[in-house]
């Protein structure tokens, strides 16, 4: 694609442009740090100075063939162009570059918590009935089998990465189940990217550091509806009645899977657990919804990593989740108690820096009401200093039985060190993720590998 080309595929939304010369761009992007000269980069920029130089150092030390910017840059020494509307923009580029066959089906999950599981049991449900099948989420791009696509930066990709990824496999699979976050729907990353079904997998307080409030947070989540083909096919469990009355209130249509969808009895008992047993409802629906297949031999179906991944110790068990909200944490400690009633609950977590604090105190809470011990300490602290996140939780703790350590390995030693007779030791917030983030860097660190040097020891 060279010059003239791009100028007549933007059209009127080509507000002004410095271009030195001419060009060949074969591919398109947002990672400007990564970009070559064959790359055209679009780069937002938004409005306050910090964002602004963070953009002019990145573009000074880049290589990209061109950028499109949304808004003006005085003494830019690179070649640009600015539109009047950023995601056309990208559309425009991306029915160049990325055109779509519309042959993939696509269901889209929202909620507060499950919707990686949701998405992940689809696919290995389509794999179950010989359909082709991936999903894209918090764990990446996954196949039945492996990942399929290198690390995507977010739950729900940008609108670019998306068209990227639906052309590259629009061929090779019949299906994509996908998360759709509530930052996603409000940037409007799907774009006109429309969801043949769509499910709801729950709903609860987080992300009010970005939101606001719970009613703004809900009607973000709602935005799901504008991106069904038909607005008939979103899909809410039974018990969720927070999501579907408040769905009645602002008149949008929905489907609630009933319990009696799905026989206990056909299914693993990790998933008789009420909140998985609600994500495959959905996930069981989503796939018969696309496909017309009824399939209820569930038997071979496993939960994602990091979702109530259990490792066997002697007489203990750990337990790795990532559970990182107070409904999250509610939940599963609720379901260790009740399915372990004679066990001895140690329960380790910590909350994210720089997102909603008033959650930290209710995360405490809901450990402390199922738990016999609460080891808190750091999750992934950001730009704040850990031990003032471990301070806003205690409010929370401060009638139960609790630890504060604010090394997460030195925490989960000290856990396994507490226990009392046959204990679970669930660790809880990160899951499958395998590094802290701690002021700019992402440090290397796995539950996992600190609960193997654990078990190795013993």
């Amino acid at each position: 694609m060279n010059k003239q080309n791009l100028i007549e595929l933007l059209g009127p939304n080509l507000k002004s442009s410095f271009i030195n010369g001419d060009f060949n761009i074969s591919n398109a992007t947002t990672n400007i740090q990564n970009s070559s000269m064959n790359d055209l980069v679009f780069y937002f920029i938004h409005e306050n100075e910090k964002a602004l130089a963070v953009f002019l150092e990145r573009s000074s030390k880049a290589n990209a063939g061109l950028l499109v910017l949304n808004r003006e840059v005085p003494d830019l020494k690179a070649n640009y162009i600015v539109v009047n509307d950023f995601l056309e923009g990208q559309r425009a580029i991306c029915n160049k570059l990325y055109p779509l066959t519309n042959k993939l089906k696509i269901a889209g999950v929202t909620g507060t918590n499950g919707k990686t599981t949701t998405v992940n049991l689809a696919v290995q449900i389509a794999k179950l009935n010989n359909v082709k099948a991936f999903s894209i989420g918090t764990l990446g791009v996954f196949d039945a089998d492996e990942e399929i696509y290198p690390e995507i930066s977010a739950t729900t990709p940008s609108y670019l990465e998306l068209r990227k990824i639906l052309h590259k496999f629009q061929d090779e699979f019949d299906l994509v189940f996908m998360e759709v976050s509530s930052h996603a729907l409000m940037q409007d990353r799907l774009y006109d990217v429309m969801l043949d079904a769509g499910a709801w997998t729950s709903f609860s307080q987080d992300h009010l550091d970005y939101h606001g409030t719970l009613e703004e947070y809900f009607q973000a989540k709602s935005k799901i509806s504008d991106k069904l083909k038909n607005k008939n096919y979103l899909f809410v469990p039974e018990h969720e009645e927070s999501v579907y009355q408040g769905l009645e209130k602002i008149n949008i249509p929905y489907e609630i899977v009933s319990d009696f969808y799905i026989e206990e009895d056909d299914i693993p008992y990790a998933f008789r657990a009420k909140y998985n047993f609600n994500n495959l409802l959905l996930a069981t629906k989503l796939f018969e919804n696309l496909t017309g297949i009824k399939n209820h031999n569930l038997y071979g179906l496993k939960l994602p990593k990091g979702r109530f991944s259990a490792y066997e110790c002697g007489d203990h068990l750990f337990v790795i989740d990532y559970a990182h909200s107070p409904d999250a944490i509610k939940n599963i400690c609720h379901a260790i108690a009740s399915a372990f009633p004679n066990m001895y609950l140690i329960t380790v977590f910590g909350c994210g820096g720089d997102r909603d604090r008033t959650k930290r105190p209710l995360m405490g809470q809901a450990a402390a009401k199922y738990s016999n011990l609460v080891v808190v300490t750091s999750d992934n602290p950001r730009s704040e200093e850990p031990l003032a996140i471990i301070n806003d939780v205690l409010p929370g703790v401060e009638n139960a039985n609790y630890i504060i350590e604010e090394n997460r390995a030195d925490a989960i030693r000290k856990a396994f060190d507490a226990k009392k007779g046959p204990s679970i030791i669930l660790i809880a917030g990160k899951g499958h993720e395998e590094y802290q983030e701690v002021k700019g860097e992402k440090l290397p660190f796995s539950d996992f590998s600190i609960v193997e040097q654990i078990i190795s020891e013993q």
